[in-house]
């Protein structure tokens, strides 16, 4: 089954954030598309994130990126997969110049640069200390504009993407 996904974002940050997992049945995993930027960055086993079709490998330090638009899901190849996943507004990057709905970045950050932001917000957002709403904005700021630096790539379309997202509505 496929959806698209609306996001509420109901709290003081424009980000829906938690931690997730998919067992090997596949339960928890449909299908599924948004406006809105998805960060997975994976924890424990191993597995893909199937966006537009294209198997993404998944693995522990593994961070994808789910672009604006595209159809995704996650599937374990072990007992289960565990990951953080991070869905920040794309309203709240656009405030800082991040077109993120016209942007495609690549879909696996593959440096150590790239992950170290990521966990430096995980680690914000767990922890909670005074002040960590602003700092969790920019260290997501920071981590973005990384992004846009280095993993900026040209969209490759499959052509079908809008005849299967108007099915999903």
């Amino acid at each position: 089954m496929s959806r698209y996904e609306n996001h509420l974002f109901r709290n003081e940050l424009p980000i829906i954030f938690h931690y997730d997992h998919v067992d090997k049945e596949g339960k928890g995993c449909l299908s599924n598309w948004h406006e809105n930027i998805e960060f997975l960055y994976c924890t424990v086993g191993e597995g893909r994130a199937i966006i537009n079709s294209k198997p993404v490998e998944m693995k522990p330090g593994s961070l994808i990126v789910i672009n604006s638009g595209d159809i995704h899901y996650t599937v374990s190849d072990t007992k289960e997969i565990e990951y953080y996943c991070l869905i920040v507004y794309t309203d709240f990057l656009k405030e800082f110049g991040i077109d993120a709905e016209n942007i495609h970045f690549a879909e696996d950050v593959t440096d150590s640069l790239g992950c170290a932001f990521f966990q430096k917000i995980v680690r914000e957002l767990d922890e909670k200390l005074p002040y960590y709403t602003a700092a969790v904005r920019g260290e997501i700021i920071s981590f973005v504009a990384y992004l846009c630096r280095n993993y900026i790539r040209e969209k490759q379309s499959s052509g079908n993407d809008d005849m299967i997202k108007s099915g999903m509505l």
